[in-house]
């Protein structure tokens, strides 16, 4: 027997109907071990001395996890099976240094889909941990302690909030979304002039203008010429290249153009599909696709669309050179017919089909020929010398914009008439009057477009930087723009009087590129570690300080809520502790959410899943499996509230 060690529950579940008998499928549920929460539990001097220095700990609730995991191992085979990334690797090490003392050997396997062919190739290959990865995380981790107990203390205690923090990352973005609001605020418009004209040849009207005048007097100079003369007349059939496959960052920006989702919640419903099956891994910074794939593709492609969708050579696209590239881009992992949005719609939840048809038809458009534009620009002048430029713009042939609907990157008007140079025409003229704009405040997608631009953060981190301004008060959404609050102008401010290196967007991507180097083996790990405490090291007396267990405020409110939902008292000895309190809610919550999932349904619930419900779910509500109905009602109604988002 063999033991395989995976995350979570449904991963496992998917895993173990691959291997058959011979394998137990286990969950770690997550990390099983971290640094404590309650503790700095680095040793500075071992550090410097090159000796180990973390306090490493089982996490709250994963005791008897560790323990079954334990047991499990005796004797046997263990394969550390966590995500494909520096995040798994260290999970899996983690799991390693538990079950060393009891399983016979510890390897671990990798794999970038959840199909049945790729999990059984991860199994015959297992290799050793990579420890080189292990150390790159390592070396975030202690960046983020130190950080997170030196420097987000000190402006707790500066502003007076206890909810503040900083980060390498977070304060970073933060920084650039204050930036843009200083710029939009201080932002004086600027008037100008455009002249434009109204024209017709044969019958088709079209529009011809200049360019900008700063000086209304130089723009109406042109009002009392009534003839133009064509001087420029180009036609060209312009073919337009299919988008790459999805990345992280450009699944992200694009869930967030379509259907305003916001990253997390975009990187959550993607692991969904991840663990069940349905697309390849889902943090990847490469648009690259296997060979295998791009030939599964084109045979898809040929009998969905025929050969005049089919490029003569296949489109190959390549990492950028910051890239990590270790793996695939994200694409849907049956690509047959079967693995159709409209043949899964049943297997899927609303919005797991929502994000799983986009991903489908941009892995699908990505290999299809390129769409084909005519495309005319005429160019007329005045006798006073001045240029009127009109632009018309037809597609001819639909190519990969069959499959997939992407913004058009330039403006025109439709077919123009046929123009010869020299030729003379009347010409309307008006004066119209414009002013300069702000630049556009920050989407939850843009953000993360600058995020990937600048090098500032990982796919892994994107989502959850982006989370965090939220939660931390610092930015609000609204009208799908991120607005930073008075709080995150205090943060920045403070920052850059102490602490102005952490708002450097190049000193954030140097510090991500040193991380790829400690995990190529090109670098120590401790190198970029031992280089922030330096810039710290002022604030180490800290260290040696008690830290303040009085709960907030919010702590006790939400407790008080839990406690009246439970019909419990709260001891008096967890009121005074906020470590205690911490625990005293977990466990409560726990419990409300235990009680919520075995209430009996309503009949409107009821009647829903009856109406709307696939047989499998309607299943589920007979034989009392509340687990499977109330995920499937939830996702029904998140998916109904999207859909009622974009109608308004």
């Amino acid at each position: 027997m063999t033991l395989v060690v995976v995350e979570s529950p449904t991963k496992a579940k998917k895993i173990q109907s691959f291997l058959g008998k011979t394998y137990i499928v286990k969950a770690s549920l997550g990390h099983i071990r971290d640094l404590p929460a309650d503790q700095f539990a680095i040793d500075i001097e071992k550090l410097e001395q090159g000796k180990f220095p973390f306090t490493f700990k089982v996490l709250a609730g994963k005791g008897k996890v560790v323990k079954e995991l334990q047991k499990l191992a005796k004797g046997k085979t263990v394969l550390c099976a966590s995500d494909p990334d520096r995040e798994g690797e260290a999970i899996a090490w983690h799991v390693a240094e538990l079950l060393k003392k009891h399983a016979k050997e510890i390897k671990r396997i990798e794999f970038n889909e959840i199909t049945k062919r790729a999990i059984q190739q991860a199994v015959r290959n297992p290799r050793e941990l990579d420890n080189n990865r292990v150390k790159a995380q390592f070396a975030r981790r202690a960046i983020d302690r130190i950080l997170g107990y030196l420097i987000s203390p000190e402006l707790q205690k500066a502003l007076g909030k206890r909810s503040l923090s900083a980060g390498r990352v977070q304060s970073t973005v933060l920084a650039e979304i204050v930036k843009r609001e200083i710029e939009i605020k201080d932002f004086v418009p600027k008037p100008f002039w455009i002249v434009e004209t109204q024209l017709e040849k044969d019958g088709k009207k079209f529009t011809a203008r200049t360019d900008k005048f700063w000086e209304k007097e130089k723009a109406q100079e042109n009002l009392s010429y009534k003839t133009l003369m064509v001087v420029k007349a180009e036609k060209k059939k312009k073919p337009e290249k299919p988008k790459p496959p999805f990345t992280s960052s450009v699944l992200q920006q694009e869930a967030n153009r379509l259907f305003k989702w916001s990253p997390e919640f975009t990187m959550k419903v993607a692991q969904e599909l991840f663990e069940n099956g349905y697309i390849t891994y889902h943090r990847s910074d490469s648009p690259r696709l296997s060979e295998d794939a791009v030939l599964m593709l084109r045979n898809l492609i040929n009998q969905l669309y025929g050969k005049e969708y089919l490029p003569e050579k296949p489109f190959v696209y390549k990492a950028k050179g910051d890239a990590q590239d270790a793996h695939e881009a994200i694409r849907p992992t049956k690509l047959t017919p079967q693995g159709a949005p409209g043949v899964l719609k049943d297997r899927l939840t609303p919005q797991q089909l929502k994000l799983y048809t986009l991903i489908w038809k941009r892995a699908v458009a990505c290999q299809m020929s390129p769409a084909v534009w005519n495309t005319q620009t005429v160019v007329l002048q005045n006798d006073l010398g001045t240029k009127f430029t009109a632009k018309g713009k037809v597609l001819v042939f639909e190519g990969w914009r069959k499959v997939y609907n992407a913004e058009v990157d330039e403006d025109g008007e439709g077919i123009l008439p046929d123009l010869q140079t020299g030729k003379l025409l009347s010409a309307r003229v008006k004066l119209r009057e414009d002013k300069t704009k702000p630049p556009s405040r920050y989407s939850e997608g843009s953000i993360v477009k600058w995020m990937e631009k600048t090098g500032v953060g990982r796919p892994s981190t994107y989502a959850s930087t982006v989370k965090t301004l939220k939660k931390r008060g610092y930015v609000i959404v609204k009208s799908g723009k991120m607005i930073p609050t008075n709080t995150a102008f205090e943060v920045i401010e403070f920052l850059e009087k102490k602490h102005s290196w952490m708002l450097s967007p190049k000193l954030t991507a140097e510090m991500e590129k040193q991380l790829d180097l400690v995990e190529q083996g090109k670098l120590d790990w401790r190198k970029p570690v031992l280089e922030t405490i330096e810039k710290v090291r002022e604030l180490m007396p800290l260290l040696n300080e008690e830290p303040d267990d009085t709960p907030t405020e919010k702590q006790l409110s939400f407790a008080k809520t839990l406690s009246e939902q439970l019909g419990e008292e709260i001891p008096g000895e967890v009121l005074v502790s906020k470590k205690k309190l911490s625990e005293w809610i977990t466990k409560a919550r726990k419990k409300v959410a235990q009680q919520k999932a075995e209430a009996p349904l309503s009949e409107k619930q009821k009647a829903v899943i009856e109406k709307n419900g696939d047989e499998k779910v309607k299943k589920a509500l007979q034989e009392g499996d509340y687990a499977y109905y109330r995920k499937w009602l939830d996702g029904f109604f998140k998916g109904k509230s999207s859909w009622r988002r974009k109608k308004r």
